[in-house]
């Protein structure tokens, strides 16, 4: 391997890769070129469906997040409620608390 090319060349070297309108040799590595804009990007097959793969799970993790938020937002709505309706039973108890001492003194 030539350490001193740069690092497309390695890469071409380390992974068979060639550059241009030359063919790419088949292997078992599932080696690959892929165009953008018109310029070769060599990229092997292994290290795109990696990427795509963490991608698919960006993806669910986002929707996973999306859902707690949903699920958190509609607790904190619940929570405010019980708390409400705490204070509103506690006011009822004091309130019917005093008119029976009011009863027993009478």
């Amino acid at each position: 391997m030539n350490a001193s090319g740069s690092y497309e060349e390695r890469m071409s070297e380390k992974y068979g890769f060639v550059k241009g309108e030359k063919e790419v040799p088949t292997s078992n590595d599932k080696n690959t070129t892929e165009e953008q804009e018109g310029e070769s990007l060599m990229i092997p097959i292994s290290a795109w469906e990696a990427v795509v793969s963490q991608l698919g799970n960006i993806h669910e993790a986002s929707q996973d997040m999306a859902e707690a938020r949903e699920r958190a937002a509609k607790a904190e709505a619940e929570n405010e409620f019980l708390r409400e309706k705490i204070l509103n039973l506690k006011e009822d108890i004091e309130i019917l608390g005093k008119k029976k001492k009011r009863k027993f003194f009478s």
